[in-house]
């Protein structure tokens, strides 16, 4: 519905915080090192169409163009303050990027256009149906054959990753993290048409999700 549509969180949940991203997430670990992580795993051609759902201050982008300088790059998000800190680090590097506000739940593009998506922490920070409907927009505007790497925080193994990803979640997510943290996102992708592999190694409580638009 509407109000789920317009609904999202700023970055760290506040918006005090935004300018201070970049230097919180490099600290965290989920910085630099997550998205070069990230761009390892994709494992492009170097000529694709490439959308960052939830492109945040841009780092993903970046970093994609250092190892593919052909790609060419879409990024959105809901969120103007973190959009314009994102349109200067990309001029700041050189980095050619189209960048729009938008919400995952409502993509602004055409059916069948890109080659890849994907999604780093952002997901999280979605009400239940908002994901489903999100999931659904990233299948839409696939084309077939095309992927959808969805990085984010998985079920938790062992009781120290539990009890840590839930104090975090009181931080960083609340109710929006409890379809994480039961494991749920791989059956939402599955219920989208979806065919989901995990790939690489779980990271700060992470799973990396391939999913792929079936040619049939």
């Amino acid at each position: 519905n509407t109000e789920t549509k317009k609904y999202f969180r700023p970055a760290f949940s506040y918006d005090l915080l935004t300018p201070c991203y970049d230097v919180l997430t490099d600290l965290t670990g989920f910085g630099k090192s997550l998205k070069r992580k990230v761009v390892k795993l994709l494992e492009l051609k170097g000529n694709e169409k490439v959308l960052d759902v939830g492109v945040g201050t841009g780092t993903l982008l970046i970093e994609l163009n250092k190892s593919y300088p052909n790609l060419n790059l879409v990024g959105i998000d809901p969120d103007p303050k973190v959009l314009n800190i994102a349109k200067s680090k990309l001029a700041k590097y050189k980095v050619k990027a189209s960048l729009s506000k938008a919400f995952a739940q409502d993509l602004p593009f055409s059916d069948s256009s890109f080659d890849l998506v994907v999604s780093t922490l952002t997901f999280h920070h979605l009400p239940s149906q908002a994901k489903k409907k999100a999931l659904g927009e990233i299948h839409r505007i696939l084309r077939n054959g095309g992927k959808f790497l969805l990085a984010d925080f998985g079920k938790p193994k062992g009781p120290i990753s539990y009890i840590l990803l839930h104090l975090g979640s009181i931080f960083d997510g609340g109710e929006e993290m409890k379809a994480n943290l039961r494991g749920e996102l791989p059956i939402m992708l599955k219920d989208k048409g979806f065919i989901v592999d995990k790939i690489g190694n779980r990271y700060l409580g992470m799973e990396f999700l391939l999913a792929r638009k079936d040619n049939l």
